[in-house]
């Protein structure tokens, strides 16, 4: 629940950027969160309902109602897909693999130039069906890249962005 809860409070971008990673790692560091995982979504789906999260945190002792399902539900698809949820339990360890978030950044870069602009974030964040969602039209999206562009560029280098994770992995997620 902490990792959930550190999760909701990361912007869109630190929780595409762990997304993206979440969906470059090997089977072998998935093994105990899979388990974790197919115990959740007890119906086998593939997915894991609202009624399924709730039930296994209050499983768990944990008191909690039905919104802590949309802070993990990044694609808004009213359930939370295998990725969605390795995304918020990643391990900081996970985030400290150079390779890994190379190939992470990459997913962002997409002219390849070596630097993340707002476009590219936009356009990223907007998602394969184009859908867009309030953040990425706004000018939110340019504070959250002007907060972590450290050299004043207007973009964010790898650098910026490793850092950027390493914020994101905060003390909760060691």
């Amino acid at each position: 629940l902490d990792r959930m809860q550190a999760f909701a409070k990361l912007n869109k971008v630190k929780q595409a950027a762990l997304f993206a990673i979440a969906n470059r790692l090997d089977h072998n560091h998935l093994k105990t969160t899979e388990r974790l995982f197919d115990s959740i979504d007890q119906d086998a789906s593939g997915v894991i309902s609202v009624d399924e999260l709730v039930a296994a945190l209050r499983r768990n002792g944990l008191e909690v109602d039905a919104t802590v399902h949309e802070v993990l539900d990044l694609d808004h698809s009213g359930e939370i897909d295998f990725g969605e949820f390795v995304a918020v339990t990643l391990d900081r360890r996970i985030l400290r693999q150079k390779e890994l978030c190379w190939e992470a950044f990459n997913a962002f870069d997409l002219d390849h130039n070596g630097k993340i602009s707002v476009s590219e974030l936009n356009e990223v964040l907007a998602g394969a069906d184009g859908a867009r969602d309030k953040l990425n039209t706004s000018p939110e999206l340019s504070g959250i890249v002007n907060s972590m562009d450290g050299n004043g560029d207007g973009e964010i280098d790898f650098c910026e962005f490793m850092k950027m994770l390493d914020d994101a992995a905060g003390p909760g997620r060691a």
